[in-house]
């Protein structure tokens, strides 16, 4: 609080940061259709079949229409992680993707992303840093 008013005026440069980060998720949430439509959660699968995603690693996706989101997110504050993401044959074929090589695009900081790789399953390369959060647009 500053002298009464809610306006940020008293926060730490950190809070500051965490502050915007959050007013520019929150934004991208009401920009984008595909964050009210349906929801998948990718984590179980990947933890499954897929080498050092663990625990502490959460990915889901989102869509509506011809939208769709991949969010992963790295919720250790010391770990970083690698790993080539999948996206499972079912929900390739619920979205009719094609074999091929597709552009991704990062929303929330514009980090150059490699291509999603599509065969039976999808997947994509994935580094995070301690306590990054990626959010993918991906193809129609």
């Amino acid at each position: 609080m500053n002298g009464g008013a809610f306006d940020g005026g008293q926060l730490s440069t950190e809070e500051r940061e965490l502050r915007a980060y959050y007013r520019k998720l929150l934004q991208l949430t009401l920009k984008e259709p595909a964050f009210s439509g349906s929801y998948a959660s990718l984590h179980g699968f990947n933890r499954q079949h897929t080498k050092w995603y663990n625990d502490r690693v959460y990915s889901f996706v989102r869509w509506q229409g011809e939208e769709r989101i991949l969010v992963v997110s790295n919720f250790s504050a010391s770990d970083s992680y690698g790993f080539e993401l999948q996206l499972p044959e079912e929900l390739v074929r619920t979205w009719a993707w094609k074999p091929g090589t597709y552009a991704v695009e990062e929303l929330l900081e514009g980090v150059s992303m490699p291509a999603l790789q599509v065969e039976d399953r999808a997947t994509i390369r994935v580094d995070l840093a301690p306590l990054q959060s990626l959010v993918l647009r991906l193809p129609a």
